[in-house]
């Protein structure tokens, strides 16, 4: 399909990552204002929903397969959206890290006399 979509009310803005769903109907994007958008053409002409977050910008947006978008940037954290019918779903998850442990250090330090 080919047509022109716009990212913002300008016509402008950063786009960070770029990403077609498994059976190419959706194209996913991710804005510099911090947005996720979806262009579906599952129904003919695309429908665009963008979703604005509270989070800092997206680098990066990967469709896990045809209803599931995650997306990770600079909130250092990866969120998980469901784009079933057009529809954004913030599917929250706890990270817990684990086994994590000072890394001694080897040799000198630059900044030791």
């Amino acid at each position: 399909w080919l047509v022109e979509l716009n990212n913002s009310s300008n016509g402008g803005g950063w786009l960070h990552s770029v990403a077609f769903s498994k059976d190419g109907n959706k194209l996913c994007w991710t804005s510099h204002e911090g947005s996720i958008n979806v262009a579906d053409v599952t129904q003919g002409s695309p429908v665009v929903t963008k979703l604005k977050t509270d989070c800092l910008p997206f680098l990066t947006c990967v469709w896990v397969n045809n209803s599931y978008i995650d997306a990770a940037g600079h909130s250092c954290c990866p969120i998980l959206y469901s784009a079933k019918n057009v529809i954004f779903y913030e599917l929250k998850t706890t990270f817990k890290i684990v086994g994590f442990s000072k890394i001694k250090m080897i040799g000198k330090s630059n900044f030791e006399i």
